[in-house]
């Protein structure tokens, strides 16, 4: 492949000395142009410049330079051929697709077809990625407190949130490849959280951190011209319903609110989304007419909602990661009361 980046760890042990770029040049006895340009992985130093710099900043050759086989990037399940980022879960690198075509998020690499697989060319080196917290849940507040959690920690982390259901957010927590997960499952009686994710058999132990309590139900087009107000309209052969993924919480929702009716869920539906935003574009689009989702996704689209029940979004955090650097960042600015008073303010939000 063209343009291949040089792997190196030179940003990350030059930051933790303080250092600039020219201070490491004057220790080393290098021009600040070649610090730059290996630095950036654009330029593959000799062994003279290799120890040099090694010795200048206090570690091993290898340490400053590991061999491609040393930092192995990982994809994720849904790894496709396109823009990614980059980041380390516990001791291994995930390249995890950007979020989606609409969002523009910052790529670290890009992934393209060799052979019969997917090759991951990183952008730049490793060591010059910021420190992140992966973050996989559905609760669209999480783009706040990840906004407020970047901003804090000045560009030292980032939050890379990934928008999915609560029982793929369990699954990525168990194999390792996110940080955080978050959960929504209830019932008429209140939250199943607790009970769902302990039936789920995590491999490790954990807490549940409460995120926030919402409205959840129906998202119509404005006036509700379908006069759309239960669950059993939802089944009317003259309702579009584009219900959510088998899986996921308000899938599991609709099946015990029908089945207390007495009225049996059907196997498939025509139209299936797998996001709160998705239903509603959907539904505004004129495609559907009804979706399942939050009043504030709802109300962002112009759209009206019928409430249904009381969601408490969860997020899982395993013990052993409590104390990593961006994630125990992420949970200080969630604690936080400004970042409780911008979620709160979300229409249909209450923080716990």
């Amino acid at each position: 492949m063209e343009n291949v980046v040089v792997n190196n760890f030179i940003h990350k042990f030059r930051k933790e000395l303080g250092w600039s770029q020219s201070d490491l040049a004057r220790q080393a006895g290098l021009s600040r142009q070649l610090i730059h340009a290996v630095e950036n992985g654009r330029s593959k130093p000799g062994i003279e410049v290799a120890l040099r710099l090694a010795r200048a900043l206090q570690c091993t050759v290898e340490e400053l330079f590991p061999l491609p086989e040393e930092w192995p990037v990982q994809g994720w399940p849904d790894l496709h051929e396109g823009r990614c980022q980059l980041a380390r879960v516990r001791e291994k690198w995930y390249a995890i697709p950007c979020a989606d075509a609409g969002s523009f998020d910052l790529a670290d690499a890009v992934v393209e077809r060799s052979g019969e697989g997917l090759q991951i060319q990183p952008m730049q080196p490793l060591g010059r990625l910021p420190e992140s917290v992966v973050i996989c849940g559905c609760d669209p507040g999480l783009a706040i407190a990840a906004r407020m959690a970047e901003l804090e920690s000045q560009g030292s982390a980032r939050t890379i949130w990934r928008n999915v259901s609560s029982t793929v957010g369990l699954e990525r927590l168990a194999a390792g490849q996110c940080h955080l997960a978050g959960v929504h499952y209830s019932d008429e009686n209140g939250s199943l959280n607790a009970e769902k994710v302990k039936a789920f058999g995590l491999p490790f132990e954990y807490d549940l951190i409460p995120f926030a309590s919402w409205e959840q139900g129906i998202m119509v087009a404005a006036g509700n011209p379908k006069a759309i107000r239960s669950v059993e309209d939802l089944l009317r052969k003259d309702v579009r319903f584009a219900n959510r993924e088998p899986g996921s919480a308000h899938y599991s929702m609709i099946e015990m609110l029908l089945a207390s009716k007495g009225v049996p869920m059907p196997k498939t539906f025509p139209l299936c989304v797998n996001s709160h935003a998705a239903g509603a574009q959907l539904v505004a689009a004129g495609v559907a007419d009804a979706a399942l989702g939050l009043r504030a996704v709802a109300r962002s689209l112009g759209l009206d909602f019928v409430p249904l029940l009381e969601g408490h979004f969860d997020l899982v955090l395993p013990r052993d990661l409590r104390q990593v650097g961006p994630v125990g960042q992420f949970l200080d600015t969630l604690a936080s009361l400004p970042c409780r008073r911008q979620i709160a303010q979300l229409p249909g939000y209450a923080t716990a």
